[in-house]
């Protein structure tokens, strides 16, 4: 029998609708509270293996439904539900990476290898790192501004407030030369140690602000780096 992977995370998205053909739903009602987010825990071995719903089918249908996948591979990265299944479409992409990348969840490969003890941990942790929140801010975090005003604005229209795994935001950076020289710093993300850019701006003179765009990355929990389009001055 086919392993149904696919068909099973659209039935539980859509509270067990009809996929693309009449006759074709479960009616199987998930059960989602009004407001809720939404967050489906895919275990296995294989990948979805038949025709009803494609891997493209069930990314859409997971995103218009806002359903958030943490997936457990018994397997390790590529194999598994990790694997790629020929469904006909040319679709070659890893099933549950393609997944859990696409709705902002979280891949735990090897899953059966991890201790009976810590079992519980390991699921609670992936969850929590898929469904995180964070409000991000930006801050000069070392090195010498003295010759500079600094000031930084979130101007991206979602705000910076609840951002959760995944999602990006922008920044402005807007700096100011006070007195020539040469000046180096870094930039942080407020609570994330790791995420730092290095910064180096030469004031020959005047005082004009320089406003400085920069867009920071939200990957599972942490931050993958910030990207900053430097002027120099």
């Amino acid at each position: 029998t086919p392993e149904a992977n696919l068909y099973a995370l659209h039935q539980a998205a859509t509270e067990g609708a009809d996929t693309a053909g009449p006759g074709t739903g479960s009616g199987e009602a998930t059960g989602w509270r009004a407001g809720a987010q939404k967050v489906i825990l895919w275990f296995g071995d294989v990948p979805g293996h038949q025709d009803t719903v494609t891997l493209a089918d069930a990314i859409a249908t997971l995103l218009s439904e806002g359903v958030i996948v943490v997936a457990f591979n018994s397997g390790l990265a590529g194999s598994g539900i990790d694997a790629p299944y020929p469904d006909g479409t040319g679709d070659t992409r890893n099933q549950a990476s393609a997944i859990t990348d696409a709705t902002g969840g979280a891949l735990v490969n090897n899953f059966s290898s991890v201790p009976v003890g810590d079992l519980v941990s390991t699921i609670v942790d992936a969850v929590g790192t898929a469904t995180a929140t964070f409000d991000l801010s930006l801050y000069v975090a070392g090195g010498d501004t003295s010759g500079l005003d600094v000031s930084f604005a979130c101007t991206d229209a979602a705000g910076c407030t609840g951002v959760t795994g995944g999602e990006s935001r922008e920044f402005t950076m807007t700096i100011t030369g006070l007195s020539p020289g040469v000046y180096e710093f870094t930039v942080g993300v407020t609570g994330f140690a790791e995420a730092i850019e290095e910064d180096r701006i030469t004031v020959t003179g005047g005082g004009e602000p320089i406003p400085e765009p920069a867009s920071v990355l939200l990957l599972g929990a942490g931050l993958a780096g910030l990207g900053f389009a430097r002027r120099r001055r």
